[in-house]
């Protein structure tokens, strides 16, 4: 029962205000995890030749 409460708790803020519940998050953790394990990321090298150009 306190699993289930505690899984639709706030667990945090979108950047744009929204409530995010602690499921929401860990999926979002997941799934970030997976584009990480996937090679689906970008380098700071990367970001910083975009930020030049």
């Amino acid at each position: 029962m306190f699993d289930k409460y505690r899984q639709q708790q706030v667990a945090g803020y979108e950047a744009d205000g929204t409530p995010i519940t602690y499921e929401a998050l860990k999926e979002q953790c997941d799934e970030a995890a997976e584009d990480i394990e996937n090679g689906n990321y970008h380098t700071i090298e990367e970001l910083r030749k975009e930020m030049k150009e």
